[in-house]
């Protein structure tokens, strides 16, 4: 395994950075962040080879996990991993392309409810495939202990995360 002195090293050569990291947890956050920028990259290429994007294909996984019920709209928009505007363009490309259903909410005029349509369903059938096959290679790539170690710390880190956004909150 990488030593820590190693992997600092190494970022630092990646990300151009012209001077030592202040602390083990700078380097961590930096490269979490490169790591974010090669998988935005990654899924890009991937997801456009099938003409979508990432945020469709999370559109998609999202509606297909909650078949059994419609979303409303603003709910299926919290629940993808990626802004605003991007769900919103997520969900409107969607929608041209027939890949979901959209029926008035009957509790509120104002909102709309959204499903996986038959389209839409096939759609991420011809994907989900190769994705999941991607990420097994990815987790060849990995020893199993360091992708455990990961999900920990990334769950403790973003619990982190949520506090410290409560506090900043005005």
């Amino acid at each position: 395994m990488l030593t820590t002195k190693a992997a600092q090293d190494a970022l630092q050569q990646e990300i151009s950075l012209r001077r030592k990291f202040v602390s083990l947890e700078e380097s961590v956050v930096l490269s979490l962040l490169h790591t974010q920028q090669h998988l935005d990259r990654l899924s890009e290429t991937f997801f456009r080879g099938y003409g979508m994007t990432a945020a469709q294909f999370n559109l998609l996984m999202i509606l297909w996990d909650h078949r059994g019920r419609p979303l409303q709209q603003t709910e299926l928009a919290d629940l993808l991993v990626v802004n605003r505007a991007s769900a919103g363009e997520a969900i409107a490309r969607a929608r041209r392309l027939g890949w979901i259903r959209r029926s008035p909410d009957p509790k509120d005029g104002r909102a709309w409810m959204v499903s996986l349509s038959t389209k839409g369903a096939s759609a991420l059938d011809r994907v989900k495939g190769p994705y999941y096959r991607l990420l097994a290679q990815g987790a060849k790539a990995v020893p199993k202990e360091q992708w455990q170690a990961a999900l920990g710390f990334l769950h403790s880190f973003r619990g982190f995360l949520r506090e410290a956004r409560k506090g900043t909150q005005p």
